[in-house]
């Protein structure tokens, strides 16, 4: 009998539990379908950097210093599971699914406490099933990034403050407040979520004044550290991985509508767009026409999900105890369904507020968490309806949905790096060069294309690329061994950016055969470009024997230390240097230099040296970093019994006299660099060190090495940040200032903004 009964009992149970089941079986096959076949994209490749840190510490220095804007909880968590369960675009997801998996249990369980009973039953699968199946939900759990881990914690934030508020136990209060220090430090925008639960306090509960002010205080203290983090970070329109501009306020009220109720309209988020192959498996006529009639579903979202928001609004004011129609006390309070509006709420208004009076940054993945309310509103909404009038109402939204994800889910939706890598790879030889227009976009192709042995540059922009690609051809190539030489390069371009049609005609002005481009979809298009030289090309300009000596102890340099911490940390930092000042040919030479064309790098290094002569400087201190990491003493002794087997290699000499300068043992390398000048006159950038060594003695008589290394070297005439930059660094600002008035007169060629930029430093103003 017993036994019976128990078994009925589970299979009503079982029978209960069978909606949510079904929810989270098909959340997870979502999140699942696909989930490594997409490339990790420039939002996942922070994720990436330095993935190899001796611990979870480092690595989050490390992203932070690439990735300003970074809150530290979900990058440590993520550093932490690919310990576990490996590196990989697989594994780092995986750990997204789970989030976004635990968030649609969440959402779940809140609209279930939230209108209790049979209601709450119903109200709860339908908010959960709009999770799972959300196109903006769905995306960001395959994604190794911060997001599904914020709406988790904020789902369960809201639903231990409404615990706490409707229960008034200490605990709860707690648990919200535990969560919230999470929140804080998973995404700095977060900290919306504290107002807003802040003012529904203020608003609700602000005759317990005590318990008011003690959350309050509690939330104030967790601010500390969050501002301590913050507090170097750029401001949105000025960070690397934002994408926010100036907007008018009309663009602005716009995107926060869209924020409030269009997250998940396809055409209109600015989160994602529809993959190329929708309705693929339809024929193309039917396809053709649901493509193109996306309007009719999104604005029958848009009105529905409208609907919803007016009837929380309707709620919440029947709800007030002063209302003829107040609600039954068994229903959410007029404070429950205050918070749930505000939580749908405040945090968009809020983001659009902060872009109109501070500074933009209307990204509605910043408050992804707030749609989440407007779930628990529908399945409200459509619970309180008869059976059949909520079935169908059920179907009817679930359509509406499915269609918008029908738009996303056949990808790809990121920027298809691998399967570019891959053409490359397919239909070039492994030595061909590829030029990548945008320094970030560099590393996350070789994130992508590991293994891949095309070697790597690029730049700042589009006309420095065209520059850089007929630079390779017109003087490099040549200088490349004919066995080895590549038979042509490419050119990647990315359309948001606009198409590449000044970037073709720059190649063909030059001469340059250019073929495609083949376009790889994605929410970053991908224009792929084959480039071949000129048919005809001239000679490259011989470079001296002796300004060959140094650029091929620098090739050395970078094909010897390719691997070495402070050439990964150089390469870094030249990432966004100007391409007008040189940076690319730099990079140009060290990609030379690692594939074994010395002649062709040294071409490459003296390009970057005319453009600006501070690069000497930078490559002498990467060498001088590189050697330092093996004691300083050994390196001065090593170089020491090189000058002795070698009398009269000027160049040994010059990386003593360098080292000496950098250990600031200035007197020590003014007599080496002496000797290195009496063995190679001919070289301007001996005496440049030597000038440095020489003007931090204060010995301003020996300013003849530096009219001696002009004379020598004409191009140096055109960039004297590093004349007045050694003096300015290692002596008194009015000293450096007095020296470029001095040079003037002697009839240099001093920019003449240099004295008026040195005198603002000097008077601080």
């Amino acid at each position: 009998m017993n036994k019976a009964r128990n078994a009925k009992g589970f299979g009503r149970r079982l029978a209960g539990a069978a909606p949510l089941l079904f929810v989270l079986t098909l959340a997870l096959a979502l999140r699942l379908y696909r989930l490594g076949d997409e490339s990790m994209d420039l939002e996942e490749y922070v994720t990436f950097i330095g993935i190899d840190a001796p611990n979870v510490f480092s690595y989050i220095h490390r992203v932070h210093m690439e990735y300003r804007t970074m809150a530290p909880l979900s990058f440590g968590l993520q550093y932490l599971w690919m310990q576990v369960f490996g590196v990989s675009a697989v594994a780092a997801r995986a750990l997204t699914v789970t989030w976004g998996m635990l968030t649609v249990l969440g959402v779940y369980l809140f609209a279930r406490r939230f209108y209790g009973g049979t209601p709450g039953r119903h109200a709860g699968f339908l908010a959960a099933l709009l999770a799972a199946i959300s196109p903006v939900h769905v995306f960001y759990s395959q994604e190794a990034r911060q997001y599904p881990l914020l709406a988790l914690l904020v789902v369960v934030s809201f639903y231990a403050l409404l615990r706490a508020l409707r229960e008034d136990r200490r605990g709860w209060y707690l648990l919200n407040a535990a969560v919230n220090f999470r929140v804080l430090f998973t995404h700095p925008f977060a900290v919306l979520v504290l107002l807003t639960q802040g003012l529904v306090l203020l608003a609700f509960r602000w005759r317990q004044w005590r318990r008011v002010f003690t959350w309050g205080l509690a939330h104030a203290l967790m601010l500390i550290p969050l501002v301590l983090w913050v507090r170097d970070m750029p401001k949105s329109s000025e960070a690397v991985f934002s994408t926010t501009e100036e907007s008018s306020l009309g663009e602005i009220a716009w995107d926060t509508g869209i924020d409030l109720l269009a997250d998940d309209v396809v055409h209109m988020g600015a989160q994602l767009g529809p993959a190329p192959r929708t309705f693929g498996i339809l024929p193309e006529g039917v396809a053709e026409k649901l493509r193109e009639g996306h309007i009719v579903f999104d604005v029958l979202l848009v009105a529905s999900l409208g609907a919803v928001a007016v009837w929380l609004l309707g709620q919440w004011w029947r709800a007030h105890p002063s209302a003829v129609c107040n609600t039954a006390a068994s229903e959410p309070s007029f404070e429950d369904y205050g918070l749930l509006l505000a939580w749908f709420a405040v945090p968009p208004l809020a983001i659009g507020a902060i872009s109109w009076l501070l500074t933009p940054c209307n990204m509605t993945r910043y408050t992804i968490y707030a749609s989440l309310a407007l779930y628990i509103a529908a399945g409200g909404a459509l619970a309180a309806r008869r059976a059949a009038l909520r079935a169908a109402l059920t179907v009817f939204l679930a359509t509406l949905y499915a269609f918008q994800l029908w738009l996303t889910i056949p990808g790809p939706i990121r920027a298809e790096w691998r399967p570019a890598a891959e053409y490359v790879s397919a239909h070039g030889a492994p030595q061909d060069p590829v030029f990548i227009h945008g320094p970030m976009m560099l590393p996350i192709w070789q994130l992508n294309a590991p293994d891949a042995p095309h070697p790597l540059v690029s730049t700042l922009s589009r006309e420095a690329l065209c520059e850089v690609i007929v630079f390779y051809f017109k003087t490099c190539a040549p200088l490349i061994p004919t066995d080895v030489a590549p038979s042509g390069g490419w050119g990647a371009l990315f359309q948001g950016q606009g198409p590449g049609t000044k970037f073709e005609q720059c190649l063909h002005s030059a001469g340059c055969v250019v073929r495609g481009p083949t376009i790889f979809r994605g929410s970053r298009q991908i224009l792929l470009y084959r480039v071949e030289p000129p048919e005809t090309l001239q000679p490259p300009p011989e470079i001296s024997a002796a300004t060959r000596g140094l650029y091929a102890f620098f090739m050395d340099m970078f094909r010897t230390h390719e691997s070495h911490a402070e050439t990964a940390l150089f390469e870094r930092s030249i990432m966004y240097e100007p391409d007008a000042e040189g940076a690319p040919y730099v990079k140009l030479g060290a990609m030379l230099a690692r594939r074994g064309w010395a002649d062709a790098g040294v071409a490459a290094l003296a390009q970057a040296f005319a453009m600006n002569p501070a690069w000497y400087t930078g490559l002498i201190e990467l060498y001088v970093s590189i050697m330092r990491a093996d004691e300083g003493d050994v390196v001065i002794a090593a170089l020491q019994r090189a000058v002795q087997r070698h009398p009269s290699d000027a160049y040994a000499r010059l990386l003593l006299g360098a080292v000496h300068n950098n250990r600031g043992e200035y007197a020590q390398a003014a007599s080496v660099l002496e000797s290195a000048i009496a063995r190679a006159p001919e070289d301007p950038w001996i005496r440049l060190s030597y000038w440095r060594a020489v003007a931090t003695l204060e010995d301003y008589r020996q300013q003849g090495a530096m009219e001696e290394a002009f004379a020598r070297d004409a191009t140096m005439g055109k960039h004297l940040g590093a004349l007045y930059k050694a003096l300015y660094e290692q002596h008194e600002p009015s000293a450096a200032l007095d020296a470029l008035e001095e040079w003037r007169a002697a009839g240099f060629n001093i920019a003449p903004e240099l004295g008026p930029i040195l005198k603002r430093r000097l008077t601080g103003e």
